[in-house]
């Protein structure tokens, strides 16, 4: 995650704890700042791709930081991108 912050962009490492066509939740290894814009990018599947967000809420959970996340104008590419690797991730119907 590349984090907006008011001393320049910083970057935290993390990982994906729920994701959904609104936005994600993350668990990161340090706190950022709520309220920022941000950018993520998901490892999933072997694809790297980079969403826009904006930090919604971050609390402590140990050692670590959760972050939700809204997506934020994502670009009707981005979406498309993101209902895919929804629909690659949904568990099938049998």
């Amino acid at each position: 995650m590349l984090v907006d912050q008011e001393q320049g962009a910083s970057s935290a490492l993390g990982h994906l704890v729920d994701l959904s066509e609104g936005g994600c939740q993350l668990r990161l290894q340090r706190s950022v700042g709520a309220h920022r814009a941000a950018r993520v990018r998901l490892d999933i599947g072997g694809r790297q791709m980079w969403f826009p967000v904006l930090t919604r809420w971050v609390r402590p959970e140990g050692r670590d930081w959760t972050v939700g996340c809204c997506f934020d104008r994502l670009t009707p590419e981005k979406q498309e991108s993101l209902r895919l690797l929804l629909a690659e991730l949904a568990p099938s119907a049998s």
